[in-house]
């Protein structure tokens, strides 16, 4: 077996090692947080609980396309970094292997992860998207009762107010111990108390309605003394229609990438066209920043670089955010585009692979 094929293997078994535990443990960290963003939603009632692992499924491929990079990154520069401290780069550059051979011989590591990135970013991802912007609109169309838990304050979406009840039936169609709290828009504040409640829908009207019975409804106004009191046995009240609620509209980022091709002369698909493209050049481009900006010595330790490395990708990564939004706000042209910031980096990843080659030749003129 050539020298050469050892070697790429060598460096991709153990760069896919560490980017995959690294991307396992972001992946965990970002999941982490999108379920405590979920879990506040749904304890304010906006979704329902019984949602929220799979809003996490489909949003993992979303997050991966973002984390793969990152991993990849990172796993470059800790792999490249202990050998440097434990000087085998050292023993290949003294037989001949310069930096950008380095880079080379971890082809077959970079390359399935570029491609994995492009399955992600181009297909899988706003499928995914799609399908969790679907989700929560269709939970934004949900009648509050549907969400309301026994014994747990929610907070009503098409009023100003909150709901509470005691006991809920098992089909979550009754209530028992209903206490109800609004605020109108003039001020005035009614509370309504009732021993039980139900709500149906009458399809004359098409619309949902909550009964109350056997209770009382009180009506005040902050700053006056007098209020008003009614006792009732039934009490009907029509719920907020779902078309009265603003459905999530549908991003360009859930959009399936022929339909983005096939209308792109608007600048917010031609902007989230370029930024899938994006997270695939990425991938060779901070492999070569990591490759470059992982030279070290035993005496630095392999996690000196690390920091400086974080905040250039972080800066390339901002500058990719920052072109794609100006572009869809039109106030950066669709071309180049993000062409721009890639270039840009590129140079910085060029400069930095061979800047010691570059310096041994002005020294030898």
């Amino acid at each position: 077996m050539p020298s050469r094929l050892i070697l790429a293997r060598y460096f991709a078994r153990e760069i896919l090692q560490t980017t995959l535990a690294v991307t396992l443990i972001l992946l965990l960290i970002f999941l982490s947080g999108r379920f405590a963003r979920y879990l506040t939603d749904a304890a304010t009632g906006k979704i329902s609980a019984d949602i929220i692992l799979t809003l996490l499924l489909y949003r993992v491929p979303n997050i991966l396309e973002r984390v793969l990079p990152l991993g990849l990154f990172l796993g470059i520069l800790l792999v490249f970094g202990r050998m440097y401290v434990e000087n085998e780069i050292t023993a290949l550059q003294a037989a001949g292997v310069s930096a950008p051979k380095l880079l080379w011989a971890s082809g077959l590591a970079i390359v399935p992860i570029a491609i994995a990135t492009g399955i992600l970013t181009l297909y899988v991802s706003p499928a995914g998207f799609q399908k969790v912007e679907r989700m929560l609109n269709h939970e934004k169309k949900r009648s509050e009762l549907e969400l309301v838990e026994a014994g747990k304050f929610l907070q009503l979406r098409a009023r100003r107010g909150i709901i509470y009840t005691g006991e809920i039936g098992a089909e979550r169609q009754t209530m028992k111990d209903v206490f109800i709290v609004q605020q109108h828009i003039d001020g005035e504040w009614t509370v309504l108390r009732a021993a039980s409640g139900y709500q149906h829908y009458e399809s004359a009207e098409d619309a949902r309605f909550m009964t109350l019975q056997n209770g009382a409804r009180f009506t005040l106004m902050p700053g006056q003394a007098a209020g008003e009191r009614l006792r009732f046995s039934s009490l009907h009240q029509r719920m907020q229609p779902p078309d009265a609620f603003d459905p999530r509209k549908l991003k360009e980022d859930t959009l399936s990438t022929t339909s983005l091709v096939a209308d792109i002369e608007k600048p917010g698909h031609m902007a989230t066209l370029q930024w899938r493209l994006s997270l695939i050049i990425l991938v060779p481009l901070v492999a070569m920043l990591a490759v470059a900006m992982s030279r070290t010595t035993p005496r630095q330790g392999r996690y000196v670089k690390l920091l400086p490395a974080m905040l250039l990708y972080f800066a390339y990564m901002t500058a990719l955010d920052v072109s794609r939004h100006k572009i869809t706000e039109g106030d950066w042209p669709v071309m180049p585009g993000l062409l721009v910031a890639h270039l840009l980096f590129l140079g910085i990843a060029l400069m930095f692979l061979y800047g010691e080659q570059l310096r041994r030749w002005r020294r030898a003129v």
